[in-house]
């Protein structure tokens, strides 16, 4: 049967914590489920604080807090179940994580990302925190200036300062001290855990540089924030943490696809371009041994969960949805290049090759590979043709998902820009193809309104030779009644034929003058022809 533990607070305690630490750093102080916090609040009337209104603060904006309405409600109780609370395997809200990443940033004026790892990293480099060392160094400067000597972030070294039980200068400590205001400063507590912690260095110290201020321009100023604090407190899943539902459904692809395709492991990976993909084969499935998968799937179960708390999605096929673009990636394995083993039914094969050798004359020699590539379990992540992220000697992927992150966002930029040149171009070409199609339009109408004028001014121009032979005709001394009534048929004609009078012909209809002279011609009727 479940056991339960009730937590009391004052209404206005709730509230006045909440609204100074956060809810989760609330909830984590008391050990108190996040959700059941929540509900409480919700149940008290207490208002909590919006992630904007963390982001805001971290970047130094006024804000504005939420007062306490009133309530008859005077201490709310948290009532939560010990035995749910030990049960449920370990979770992480990643929104929340960043949540409290933010808060720990508000002492700072701006939040800028120091460096870019991937180009100021040392290999073999480690940091060894001493306790007391470390816990006069932060009292006596700022942290971020502590962060910069030991080449790590500001947030890492909170990190270490909370698990050597560090106090660390509050919010404002700096600001006071520097007025010249009277600061205290909180002893070092009794500890009973270790007095040293070692830890990676991020990057070389004597290579660190201010970033440049179009840094993640891209991104809004809270996106940037919230990407950069992601990045510097990521951290791998836990392998029993919940694995993506996204990585569920490959899982079950490449079994699937493993049970009705045979894999040499020992081949060599490489495609060219005579060894595509094959049709349905599921993603990774060519470039990941089977040893090797586990661990990819923890590396991109907490790339997943980061990408989606920044406002990203996962596709079907392990792509990420980034900013609305769509950003694709590989994960390859190393191979080792040894000299091949025969198999056992390659050892038949060649011990066949030298019986028959000795018994007859010609004998079929088997061919096999000479080398054979062993997966190494060292891993490479890359977003672009030319950058990549691997795992070094010392160091594996799982220590710079930091990196990977930012590139995968850096990449939905390059993958934004890149699509718009193309609607770009797109639209240029059809443009092109409209104005040239409106060209060709305008030139075909002009050839069939110059044809229609040499074809009226040649109707004309009969018209004029018809009144002209009347005209001679008429000249004679004498007419005959005959030859009258032809000179008023040949003037009907030449009305007909003349475009400026355009008269009918009881015969002929209506003459189109802007046609071709075949296709006016009067032409007489076969005897077939139904009038």
């Amino acid at each position: 049967m479940a056991q339960y533990e009730n937590m009391t607070f004052s209404r206005q305690q709730l509230y006045d914590e909440i609204w100074s630490i956060s809810t989760s750093r609330v909830a984590k102080k008391y050990s108190i489920p996040y959700d059941k916090l929540k509900k409480a609040c919700k149940d008290a009337n207490i208002p909590t604080p919006t992630q904007s209104y963390w982001s805001s603060l971290s970047i130094g904006k006024e804000v504005e807090k939420e007062p306490l309405p009133p309530s008859e409600v005077k201490e709310v109780v948290v009532q939560y179940s010990i035995k749910s609370k030990e049960i449920i395997p370990p979770q992480i809200n990643v929104t929340q994580v960043i949540e409290e990443a933010v808060l720990q940033s508000t002492d700072l004026q701006k939040v800028e990302l120091k460096t870019q790892p991937q180009r100021t990293y040392v290999e073999g480099q480690r940091n060894v925190y001493d306790r007391e060392i470390l816990y006069n160094e932060v009292w006596n400067e700022p942290v971020t200036t502590v962060a910069k000597r030991y080449g790590v972030s500001d947030v890492a070294i909170h990190k270490v300062c909370k698990s050597l039980s560090i106090p660390v200068p509050p919010r404002g400590y700096w600001a006071m001290k520097n007025a010249g205001q009277p600061v205290k400063q909180i002893p070092l507590p009794v500890y009973d855990g270790p007095a040293q912690k070692i830890g990676i260095k991020s990057f070389d110290d004597s290579e660190v540089k201010a970033e440049s201020d179009d840094a993640l321009s891209f991104l809004s100023e809270d996106e940037r924030i919230r990407l950069i604090i992601a990045a510097q407190q990521i951290t791998i899943l836990d392998d029993k943490c919940k694995l993506h539902s996204k990585l569920n459904s490959h899982k079950a692809k490449i079994k699937v696809w493993r049970s009705n395709h045979h894999r040499d492991e020992f081949a060599p990976r490489n495609r060219d371009t005579y060894r595509s993909v094959p049709d349905g084969e599921p993603f990774l499935y060519n470039d990941i041994s089977d040893v090797t998968f586990p661990r990819v799937y923890r590396i991109l179960n907490t790339l997943f969960q980061y990408v989606e708390a920044l406002g990203g999605s996962v596709n079907d096929d392990l792509s990420l949805m980034i900013r609305n673009e769509k950003v694709f990636y590989t994960i390859t394995e190393g191979q080792d290049q040894v000299p091949h083993v025969l198999t056992k039914d390659e050892q038949k094969q060649w011990d066949q090759y030298e019986r028959d050798k000795k018994s007859r004359s010609w004998a079929y020699e088997p061919k096999f590979r000479k080398w054979d590539y062993i997966p190494n379990s060292k891993l490479r992540f890359s977003v672009k043709a030319n950058s990549f992220i691997r795992d070094s000697e010392t160091i594996g992927l799982e220590l710079r998902l930091g990196e990977m992150l930012v590139s995968l966002f850096e990449e939905s930029e390059n993958v934004r820009i890149a699509r718009e040149k193309r609607e770009e171009a797109h639209r240029k070409e059809e443009e092109e193809k409209r104005q040239r199609e409106l060209k060709r339009e305008h030139y075909n109408q002009e050839v069939e309104k110059v044809q229609a004028l040499e074809n009226e001014a040649n109707d004309y121009d009969m018209a004029c030779k018809i009144r002209a032979y009347i005209s001679a005709v008429e000249d004679k001394a004498s007419l005959d009644e005959s030859t009258l009534k032809w000179i008023e048929w040949a003037k009907a004609k030449a009305d007909w034929y003349d475009p400026t009078v355009a008269a009918f012909d009881p015969d002929f209809g209506k003459r189109n003058h802007t046609l071709d002279e075949e296709k006016k011609r009067p032409s007489k009727k076969s005897g077939y022809s139904i009038w």
